[in-house]
């Protein structure tokens, strides 16, 4: 690329294509998290979910965390609890609290 193609680009109206969220992913809005290693379209749930709970639990968005709370597995929360970084503060209360009401929902 040259000055001269990066300056006909507006003209013509390209955009990169944009993949469709997948029911089975990461939600659209949350993509931007993940700046390193898999593109965050390509990331599903079971597989993936401990590096999805990695990255919007530890990261800086709360609507993200709070996503990723609510709609990853159980077991992956659990599995991210004992790692370091979520060992303790906030992020373990938040696990803790997490885990332990969605535990008495399934039990009870």
């Amino acid at each position: 690329m040259n000055e001269h193609t990066i300056a006909a680009l507006p003209q013509i109206g390209w955009s990169p294509p944009q993949p469709e969220p997948s029911p089975d992913g990461v939600p659209g809005e949350f993509w931007w998290l993940f700046w390193s290693g898999t593109c965050a379209s390509r990331l599903r749930i079971p597989e993936d979910a401990v590096h999805i709970a990695d990255t919007l639990i530890g990261g800086p968005d709360p609507a993200a965390r709070a996503w990723a709370l609510e709609m990853l597995p159980l077991w992956a929360l659990q599995q991210l609890r004992t790692m370091r970084g979520y060992d303790t503060g906030e992020a373990a209360r938040w696990l803790d609290f997490t885990i332990k009401q969605r535990q008495d929902v399934t039990d009870g």
